[in-house]
């Protein structure tokens, strides 16, 4: 266990070598159905060129790009974990997925969490939103994706108009997660504020 908390520790040393990327937010929505084959590249969330997380059966989460099965405080590889947002990274204290789940993965679901991926030094947002049980496999979560650099052009025509503001209404009024831009899992008056900031500072 102390080997294990020490190669985490110097691993993510290495990793401030490199720039730190956060990726905030949950738009983008994984899901792996009960019974469905973990070496299909569909039911893998290919999150980099060197994570591929996915699931077995009764296992918990590996990292397919670079192991072939789950294993006990390692899964998945080049990966830790934490409770909370990417709002809060400096405060979080990461740990492997077996840890912070205490062997109990279903207790994450509906709970904000932060995955680090070590080599590329990436901080992403995730939720798990479902996570079966009785050998089925399947699980399902919403996260992060890489920043475009322009969130506030919300119709994609790459310019900031009223449009914006109003696709922006449309997400929140919806509950869409899409407009949580302050990245604290919840749509309150300081996701307005937060759009607000970005449509002001534009795409340039």
């Amino acid at each position: 266990m102390k080997a294990r908390a020490i190669a985490i520790a110097t691993l993510a040393l290495a990793s401030t070598a490199l720039g730190q990327e956060v990726w905030s937010g949950y738009d983008f929505e994984f899901v792996k159905p009960d019974g469905a084959d973990w070496t299909i590249p569909q039911f893998q969330d290919r999150i980099t060129d060197t994570v591929w997380l996915t699931r077995q059966t009764a296992e918990g989460l590996f990292n397919i790009a670079i192991e072939s099965e789950y294993s006990t405080l390692v899964s998945p590889i080049g990966t830790e974990w934490a409770f909370g947002t990417t709002a809060d990274i400096d405060s979080l204290e990461f740990d492997c997925w077996e840890c912070i789940t205490d062997s109990n993965p279903r207790a994450l679901v509906d709970t904000n969490a932060v995955v680090h991926l070590i080599d590329e030094n990436i901080y992403i947002d995730i939720r798990f939103t479902s996570w079966s049980c009785c050998r089925q496999g399947g699980f399902s979560y919403v996260r992060g994706v890489e920043p475009t650099g322009c969130r506030a052009d919300i119709d994609g025509d790459g310019d900031l108009t009223i449009f914006d503001f109003l696709g922006f209404q449309n997400l929140f009024d919806a509950g869409d997660l899409a407009a949580d831009f302050d990245g604290d899992g919840s749509l309150t008056i300081f996701d307005f504020l937060a759009f607000q900031n970005e449509f002001d500072a534009g795409c340039g």
